[in-house]
């Protein structure tokens, strides 16, 4: 008997011990012969591997090795070599994402899909490298760049009505409802994501009242915050990023961080799916504020093939994790989202090693499995601290891809896409 991945598991394979959620709630006993509504029920209980007679994790996942064209995977081990060229492989989390990074990107070749990958930097890249370090200037201290982003353009004060709300004891779910709905595009967007199969309820959402009574007054105000922010940040100039791609790395982030925290017992799901969602956004003010050093970060992380976050402190002294931390705290949000967003690439330095180790392992995974990028084309350094604190299998990383590929797709459309003519976020148009 041994474990095996959910993603792995068969019809007619017999379970070796008794199957529990990751939150201790029993589904199945042992000697149970699983069946496809098993693995179902499995994956959508958030069950990352299962004790199996006679199985091991390494001969079902040579099973699917097997069933992906040889060339391919030749191929795709090149790739991934390159996307790990500086990750600490040698730790067990990251050599399982390593592995399912490579069956990915097989799987991506067998179909004929285009995705992201490291190239050396041509002629001309190497000139505008060399031209944009003796031009650049010095970057202002930190502070002063986020003071000036925050003068010139205020955040919406939609939240701070809703923050408000919430601090007045005397309030109640009807008042928060009535400041979301004064917002069209807020309640619009809210009310459009609590529908989506993202959240499952087996009855149409019509209210925003009906949305707080369900999901509750502290989730509802942090997916306010998150598409406040995403409103706030719509315009990227497309010359500066791949735009689509940059929101396709954002809502992986989210999900995945919503499912590493749903294997935890008392977290707020919704809050780590938030601060996924936006945990990149001061990058996008480095875009703004700072676009020919951005620019040199980019090329500097291909030429020195290092993450771009590393590359952004080698230009700037900081990196975009601090910069939208000390955003989110000029604009009050709330710490335990401003925590996450700060440190996710260094999550030993909080106080609170928990929170940002969930942003950081997400945003490695988002990283590795093609689903978009924040610019960055090289997988980051896994913190070791920050995955030991997690205390979870290897098995979770299939599971959050698995819970990505489902969802992407209707949160994209939810967030982004053109509906009663509020118009596109995608600087492409």
């Amino acid at each position: 008997m041994g474990l095996v991945n959910v993603s792995d598991l068969k019809e007619g394979m017999v379970l070796a011990e008794d199957l529990v959620t990751p939150k201790g709630r029993f589904l199945l006993g042992k000697g149970v012969e699983i069946s496809r509504k098993h693995i179902m029920i499995m994956k959508s209980w958030g069950v990352t591997e299962a004790d199996i007679v006679g199985a091991s994790r390494e001969d079902a996942a040579a099973e699917t090795i097997a069933s992906l064209n040889p060339v391919n995977m030749d191929q795709a081990e090149v790739e991934v070599e390159a996307l790990f060229a500086n990750a600490n492989t040698d730790h067990p989390a990251m050599a399982e994402l390593k592995r399912l990074s490579i069956i990915r990107t097989a799987q991506m070749l067998d179909r004929g899909e285009e995705f992201r990958a490291p190239r050396p930097l041509s002629r001309e890249e190497v000139q505008e490298l060399e031209d944009l370090k003796q031009s650049v200037k010095a970057a202002p201290p930190l502070a002063d760049l986020v003071n000036r982003h925050v003068e010139l353009v205020s955040f919406p004060d939609i939240y701070l009505r809703i923050v408000e709300v919430l601090s007045d004891p005397l309030s109640s779910a009807s008042h928060l409802a009535d400041v979301v709905a004064k917002d069209p595009s807020l309640s619009t967007k809210l009310l459009r994501l609590v529908n989506s199969p993202f959240y499952g309820f087996p009855s149409r959402i019509e209210s925003i009242s009906r949305a707080i009574s369900l999901i509750g007054s502290r989730d509802v105000t942090n997916l306010a915050l998150g598409i406040s922010v995403l409103n706030y940040f719509n315009k990227i100039p497309p010359e500066s990023l791949d735009v689509r791609s940059f929101w396709l790395h954002s809502i992986t982030c989210g999900i995945v961080a919503r499912t590493i925290a749903s294997q935890k017992v008392g977290l707020t799901e919704e809050r780590f799916f938030v601060a996924g969602l936006i945990h990149d956004i001061g990058r996008l003010t480095l875009i703004k504020e700072l676009p020919d050093g951005f620019r040199l970060a980019m090329l500097i992380s291909r030429a020195e093939r290092i993450a771009l976050h590393e590359a952004e402190r080698e230009v700037f002294g900081y990196n975009h994790a601090q910069v939208g931390g000390m955003i989110f705290k000029k604009w009050r949000f709330p710490p335990t989202l401003e925590r996450p967003i700060r440190f996710h690439h260094k999550p030993e330095s909080s106080m609170n090693l928990l929170e940002p180790a969930i942003i950081h392992v997400a945003d490695l995974i988002a990283v590795a499995m093609h689903l978009g990028t924040g610019g960055s084309y090289f997988v980051p350094t896994l913190q070791e601290e920050a995955w030991d604190i997690l205390g979870l299998s290897t098995g979770v990383l299939q599971l959050a891809l698995t819970q990505a590929d489902r969802h992407i797709g209707e949160i994209e459309r939810t967030f982004f896409m053109a509906m009663n003519g509020e118009g596109v976020v995608y600087g492409r148009g």
